[in-house]
């Protein structure tokens, strides 16, 4: 990691971009030509869209728990040898329809961010 000076300088005299950016090449002018309110608005859109996405995983995961709850109840209840794979299998389908709706939500969530990123994109290219 590299010190402290490095993380938050970005006056003239900087010699490294801050801890994560990728592009130091022209630091710090090309920060002065980004068009700032274009990316506050991509900035919140994308926060608007990981929050939306986050109370989502939040669903998904109270309904896979739920579910998951119920399934290991019905394996503890198993009174013969023969119920035991119909209980396992409702578990198991459980789980794997908490997976689907998990990469749904994902996919969702990384088109929109993909989209919101390719318009600040866009803007910065034309300016």
């Amino acid at each position: 990691m590299p010190p402290d000076d490095q993380v938050t300088s970005a006056g003239p005299d900087a010699k490294a971009p801050p801890f994560g950016w990728s592009d130091g090449a022209a630091w710090p002018d090309a920060m002065l030509n980004v068009p700032w309110q274009t990316s506050y608005r991509t900035m919140l859109e994308a926060q608007k869209i990981m929050g939306e996405a986050f109370i989502r995983e939040l669903d998904v995961l109270g309904a896979a728990q739920t579910g998951y709850g119920k399934g290991l109840e019905d394996m503890l209840s198993c009174r013969r040898p023969q119920d035991l794979p119909a209980a396992y299998a409702s578990l198991m389908t459980v789980l794997l329809e908490a997976m689907a709706r998990h990469a749904e939500v994902s996919a969702a969530y990384a088109s929109r961010l993909r989209q919101c990123c390719g318009t600040l994109a866009e803007t910065r290219a034309r300016n």
